[in-house]
């Protein structure tokens, strides 16, 4: 299986389309809006027309990457992901793609997040993936996609996770069904805690900066990690910029 099997799949196009990385002269203020994006260094930019199976825009950096793996001609998504992955991201795919045409489910202006590990060069990456709609037909189908490509601290493929907005819920993928979860919320403190982390203050310097001891640091650190489902604070400080908590 190729990615472009799985849009393809997705939109049941027949095999004469032909799969590019090319700029379509129809999306052009949506590329223009990537690659300023792609100046901000977030993130690495993907656009996604599923409608012709082609990117319109791929990060330079994205196809430098590519290229790493081993033979520097590569420029394809499935050299650097295995079959097993490329079936996950067909699944959680289509799933999102059926659940945007129900109505009422607060996902048209959603944000789908899942894990990947690819293989460059000599080791294996773990990559954050973000995707939003950006255009739809009539019918409620996906024309036009935005991906982001982060580094992910998680240490297993999958973890697939609808991000809503006006609501105090997330949809995870449990048993490839989407299960409403309430959202874990900071509380003020751990708020300004976390960011102090960002920072890079030590627990002594926010024990100093807050007028608080250093044990009290330590537990609203710890309660941070509970709520978050996380190992370390590195790992909050991650979910918290992909999740858009803070």
């Amino acid at each position: 299986m190729m990615v472009k099997d799985i849009i393809k799949g997705l939109m049941e196009i027949d095999d004469t389309t032909n799969v590019e990385y090319q700029v379509v002269d129809d999306f052009s203020p949506y590329v223009k809006s990537a690659q300023a994006s792609d100046k901000l260094g977030y993130g690495k930019i993907v656009l996604i027309d599923f409608r012709r199976c082609t990117f319109p825009y791929v990060s330079p950096s994205i196809l430098s990457k590519l290229q790493q793996n081993g033979n520097q001609k590569t420029r394809n998504f499935e050299d650097v992901l295995d079959e097993r992955q490329l079936r996950y991201i067909r699944n959680v795919l289509k799933s999102y793609f059926a659940l945007l045409k129900k109505p009422n489910t607060h996902v048209e202006s959603s944000v789908l997040h899942f894990d990947l590990s690819i293989s460059v060069s000599i080791c294996i990456e773990m990559i954050h993936v973000s995707l939003t709609p950006c255009l739809f037909d009539a019918n409620k189908d996906v024309i036009l996609g935005l991906c982001m490509l982060t580094y992910s601290t998680k240490r297993q493929i999958g973890n697939a996770l609808i991000k809503l907005s006006e609501v105090d819920y997330h949809l995870e993928m449990i048993n490839n069904e989407w299960v409403q979860t309430n959202n874990s919320h900071l509380t003020n403190m751990e708020k300004v805690i976390i960011v102090q982390c960002v920072n890079g203050k030590s627990i002594v310097d926010m024990a100093e900066h807050l007028s608080v001891s250093t044990s009290t640091i330590k537990t609203h650190r710890t309660n941070i990690l509970n709520k978050l489902g996380v190992n370390n604070i590195t790992e909050a400080i991650q979910y918290v910029e992909e999740y858009n908590l803070i």
